[in-house]
């Protein structure tokens, strides 16, 4: 299923991540988030959420991968516990605004291990999808 293989590549961009330690940082989160979203030209945009002094939805991978996506592209969102596992990662309330602004089609966003979903912004549906085994 292509979900899950987008879902998938943003884990990875997760995990992968070096942003804490380039800054100088010791990240004590328990968890990673990454997002991929694919325009409508076809062309992959991806990012992490980054460290800053203040809690700030700029920060969010949703928000800074938006940035270079355009309108009616499709995101997806990852969360990955430190131990691999996935985890919910569902927009918080200001990126689902951001999200909405941007007319975005779809968000896949993780759930747990064997589970996602899918949110269309547009009419505000929320499905939840088990993984294929």
């Amino acid at each position: 299923m292509k979900a899950e293989f987008y879902l998938n590549l943003a884990a990875n961009i997760a995990r992968d991540s070096t942003q804490p330690k380039a800054m100088g940082h010791t990240d004590k989160k328990q968890f990673l988030l990454g997002a991929v979203a694919i325009r409508t030209d076809g062309a992959t945009v991806v990012s992490t959420n980054i460290l800053t002094q203040t809690p700030h939805a700029s920060a969010h991978a949703e928000a800074r991968v938006l940035k270079k996506a355009d309108q009616g592209c499709v995101l997806y969102v990852a969360r990955v516990l430190r131990n691999g596992v996935w985890a919910l990662s569902k927009p918080c309330c200001n990126c689902q605004k951001l999200i909405r602004s941007r007319r975005v089609a779809r968000v896949y966003y993780t759930i747990c291990e064997n589970e996602f979903g899918v949110w269309y912004p547009a009419t505000n549906k929320w499905y939840h999808i088990k993984r294929e085994k």
